[in-house]
């Protein structure tokens, strides 16, 4: 009877494992700390638990630096209306988001805008962020 409650007892606590697992965005980005990025998409990965766009950014010097931008989940995003056709290898696209605390040329994506200027909201509903409340307009200008 005995081993059968310990089963039971770690048979309930498993699930919540991956759940307690997940990040803050305030322990890895800067809410206040905010950038533009304005460069060419080089890679798109494409996969859970968040889409990580890669861009090459020219820096005022002329160098070319590689940044990484986290953006929402695969679901969230196409929740929203934005699919992964959208994010074009070689794309000229300008990314607005936080700068990470700890990591260099990494970004947590608040928005991206296309050549064509639509605005496309790329971040999760960051309580930290002060606009969990802002819609999430995918193709078109934020208000």
């Amino acid at each position: 009877m005995r081993v059968r409650l310990i089963a039971i007892a770690v048979w309930l606590t498993v699930p919540s494992g991956p759940l307690l697992a997940h990040h803050s965005p305030s322990s890895e980005f800067d809410a206040k700390a905010t950038i533009t990025l304005r460069g060419t998409i080089t890679k798109l990965v494409w996969t859970n638990p968040h889409v990580w766009i890669y861009m090459d950014v020219k820096g005022p010097d002329g160098k070319i630096a590689h940044w990484a931008v986290e953006s929402s989940s695969p679901n969230s995003l196409q929740k929203s209306g934005i699919d992964k056709g959208i994010f074009e290898i070689g794309a000229q696209v300008s990314v607005e988001g936080w700068t990470a605390k700890k990591v260099g040329h990494q970004v947590g994506g608040q928005t991206l805008t296309l050549a064509n200027g639509s605005r496309l909201d790329i971040h999760d509903r960051w309580p930290e962020s002060g606009n969990i409340l802002r819609p999430s307009v995918p193709l078109g200008p934020l208000r």
